[in-house]
């Protein structure tokens, strides 16, 4: 999703763009408006926590912290992952013949194909993570006798690497990238009149924890959230939630909406703050926004992306399962966002620092020259 924008910034300056994946990720980049091939199986990221204990979230049974190593071998699944879908992607590029690949940098079967056909590879991340730099490592070694059966030397580096952040949440042990300005992709909807910026009595939270969080049993964490906005004044939660999950989720204070997940970057331009679990496109989109973040990570790469905000001073982050599990700590750390100027100075001026960051269109012209160069 994050890299939907530039996908459309290429099309719009007249090249051809084709999305090439597997099934359980075409479905967004069709509804997106973009062409698609569908290669291979179902890739269900979630049957990575299949073993979670009924009702435990990840960080309920000390998966917050990955032990030494733990980045490449969370890199693992997707480096074997490439071994499967090289032979197919490479059969659909030699019959497209693309002038230029752009992959999500845990897709490292990209990089061979780019390497065969003698085109670039441009990598685009998600956000700021330690994931695909260690699995690139790893990558080198366990594809490089297929690199070399295609003939290669060795897998081959990307040729650019774009980071749709700020320098600020960088993270400071990973090669830094082209920057790219984010531009908010959360899918398609109807927004309600009432979320968008206007006259409104109070304050306003938005509550989003994307379409990850409750594969990974998170119906707990949005009811301790819920319950959290008891008692807080003139403050109203908009929470989205499927629909048919409402009933699960049980009564809600007053002062909490529910809604169907709707384009979040809309809501978030009526909001005062916004609390989410530090997933890629939600954090992007929150960032942009200019508003101060109540982080709750749960997984992998979710927690140094939220150590980051909070380290810029935009976010207060409750990274244990005490934490996120008790109310009355999360209630006062609502309060503190919504009452402290400094989040919202701090807030603001990232928000700023990211929307001045070079557009999708200026960096497809980029492109256009990197696939010139060729």
């Amino acid at each position: 999703m994050p890299a939907v924008p530039l996908m459309w910034a290429l099309r719009s300056a007249g090249h051809e763009v084709m999305f090439l994946g597997q099934p359980d990720v075409v479905g967004m980049a069709r509804s997106s408006g973009l062409p698609t091939v569908s290669e291979g199986a179902l890739f269900d990221v979630d049957e990575l926590f299949l073993g979670l204990p009924p009702g435990r979230r990840p960080i309920e049974i000390g998966l917050a912290q990955l032990p030494q190593g733990g980045w490449t071998a969370a890199a693992l699944a997707w480096v074997f992952h490439a071994k499967y879908l090289l032979e197919p992607y490479l059969d659909f590029a030699r019959r497209w013949k693309p002038d230029l690949i752009v992959t999500d940098p845990l897709e490292y079967a990209g990089l061979i194909v780019g390497g065969v056909l003698g085109v670039p590879v441009v990598h685009h991340r998600w956000g700021p993570e330690p994931i695909s730099s260690a699995g690139l490592g790893l990558a080198r070694k366990l594809l490089h006798g297929r690199a070399v059966r295609h003939g290669l030397a060795g897998l081959p580096d990307p040729d650019m690497l774009l980071d749709p952040f700020p320098a600020e949440i960088a993270l400071p042990d990973e090669p830094r990238g082209r920057p790219i300005r984010p531009v908010a992709y959360n899918g398609g909807g109807s927004v309600p009149s009432w979320a968008l910026p206007g006259d409104r009595e109070g304050r306003r939270v938005c509550v989003s924890f994307g379409r990850s969080i409750l594969p990974l049993n998170g119906m707990s964490l949005i009811r301790h959230v819920v319950d959290a906005f008891d008692g807080l004044e003139d403050v109203e939660a908009v929470v989205t939630l499927e629909r048919e999950r409402h009933a699960e989720l049980g009564p809600v204070p007053k002062q909490v909406r529910l809604v169907d997940p709707v384009p979040i970057r809309e809501v978030l331009e009526g909001s005062d703050a916004v609390v989410h679990h530090g997933g890629g496109g939600t954090t992007l989109t929150a960032v942009l926004a200019g508003l101060p973040h109540l982080l709750l990570p749960q997984i992998m790469d979710q927690h140094v992306r939220c150590e980051r905000l909070e380290a810029a001073g935009v976010g207060i982050r409750l990274g244990d399962a005490a934490g996120q599990n008790d109310p009355a700590a999360i209630r006062e750390a609502l309060t503190a966002l919504l009452d402290e100027q400094r989040f919202r100075t701090a807030a603001a001026d990232l928000g700023e620092r990211t929307r001045a960051l070079p557009s999708p269109a200026e960096v497809a012209r980029e492109l256009e020259e990197l696939a010139l160069r060729s």
